[in-house]
C-alpha cells in the first residue's frame, strides 16, 4: 500500500494497484485511490484501470521525482493518465526539504457518476522523505504487477 500523508497530517492518499480482472478488456491493473480530507473522503472502492502505457508512463514518473537530479533542481513534473481520472503534480524544493503536491481527480469517475462536471483537488506539502517511501512504495507495486 502507498500512503501520502502531508506534512500538517490531516490529509491521507492512498494508492494501491490491483491485478487485472482477467477480463479481455482489462490491459493493465486497477489503481485504487482512497482520499481522506476535510472536504471529501473517497469510498474505498474507487479505482479504474491503467493502460499499459499508463502503467508504463507512472513509472518513469514516479522513478524521475524521486530522482536526486530532480529534487536539487526544484523542478516541477505532472502524470495524467490516458482517461484523465486522476493528475498528480510534484514540485520538489531543496531549499525545506520538502515537496509541493497536487492532486486531482475527476469526480465522476471515482463517486460512479453521482457527483459530475468538475474535477477535485488538492495541493499540500510533504516532507522529502515521505513522498520517497509513497513513490518507491508505488513502484514497488507496479513492478510486481508488471511480473505477473
Amino acid at each position: 500500500m502507498s500512503y501520502l500523508i502531508n506534512f500538517e497530517k490531516n490529509c491521507t492518499i492512498e494508492l494501491n494497484v490491483k491485478a487485472p480482472s482477467g477480463t479481455k478488456n482489462v490491459e493493465g491493473p486497477s489503481l485504487c485511490v482512497s482520499l481522506k480530507s476535510p472536504e471529501l473522503i473517497l469510498k474505498p472502492t474507487c479505482s479504474f484501470v491503467l493502460s499499459t502505457y499508463d502503467t508504463d508512463y507512472l513509472t518513469v514518473f514516479l522513478s524521475k521525482t524521486t530522482s536526486k537530479e530532480f529534487f536539487s533542481s526544484d523542478a516541477s513534473m505532472s502524470y495524467s493518465d490516458s482517461g484523465a481520472v486522476l493528475e498528480l503534480s510534484v514540485t520538489g524544493s531543496h531549499f525545506d526539504n520538502m515537496y509541493s503536491i497536487e492532486f486531482w481527480l475527476n469526480v465522476a469517475s471515482v463517486t460512479d457518476g453521482n457527483k459530475y462536471g468538475y474535477d477535485y483537488g488538492i495541493r499540500f506539502a510533504v516532507k522529502k522523505d515521505d513522498y520517497h517511501k509513497f513513490a518507491n512504495a508505488l513502484l514497488s507495486s507496479l513492478r510486481n504487477q508488471s511480473k505477473n
